[in-house]
């Protein structure tokens, strides 16, 4: 069985990890698995654990049936999907060494995977994470909060916080989203690829504080954020 499809299809959330001097979290690995198939996982702060699978175009995203996490001790990272609705646990775990990562899981036969880290740029925002409360356009408070992830390879994430449910923003086919940083000020370019349209946010940082606007005339603020440890 692939690794995607033995991890499930659903929102993913978060467990405690492990997290040590040597922590994963923040950093973002591809590989391919014994059978072909190919991965990007996003080990996130908290346990929180996301994965693509690039070849379709699908991501990995929790839901209330299914919870995928990681922990780490030491070099030894263990990723585990608990599916509730099917009621089994998935386990793969394996030693990092340097760059490289190789899972084996617990299937027969075991389905190894070869992850290799993705190289951050050399920005302090590189794989951190901010939450906060998203604005309405008169900039008074919602009742929804929000997380931007700055993923090391320059794209970045947004999980949005409903009053009944989280909803990632991921739509890696038709969007691209990328960041690039100058000074304190972060900018976030979302395009769309089919209709060759972009449109921009920007991100002020203030110590561990993140104003995030619109670049429009007049702007409209659209979050504000403090960064997670």
């Amino acid at each position: 069985m692939a690794l995607l499809t033995a991890l499930g299809m659903g929102l993913l959330s978060a467990c405690a990890s492990g997290a040590d001097a040597q922590s994963i979290a923040g950093t973002m690995w591809n590989g391919t698995d014994s059978d072909g198939y190919r991965y990007e996982f996003h080990f996130d702060r908290g346990g929180g654990l996301v994965a693509y699978d690039p070849d379709s175009d699908r991501w990995t995203y929790s839901d209330d049936e299914a919870v995928l996490s990681w922990s780490q001790k030491g070099n030894r990272v263990t990723v585990t999907n608990s599916s509730i609705a099917q009621d089994f646990e998935f386990v793969a775990s394996g030693t990092i060494d340097g760059d490289t990562l190789i899972l084996i899981d617990d299937s027969e036969p075991p389905i190894p995977l070869e992850l290799t880290r993705v190289a951050a740029i050399d920005s302090v925002v590189a794989g951190s994470e901010w939450a906060g409360t998203l604005l309405a356009p008169d900039d008074s408070l919602e009742d929804r909060g929000v997380s931007y992830f700055f993923d090391p390879d320059g794209s970045f994430r947004q999980l949005v916080s409903l009053p009944d449910r989280e909803v990632w923003v991921l739509l890696r086919e038709d969007y691209t989203y990328t960041w690039t940083v100058s000074g304190d000020v972060v900018l976030m370019v979302i395009t769309d690829v089919d209709n060759d349209f972009e449109y921009s946010h920007i991100g002020t940082i203030d110590e561990d504080q993140m104003t995030i606007e619109t670049n429009t005339d007049p702007s409209n603020t659209i979050a504000r954020l403090a960064r997670v440890e």
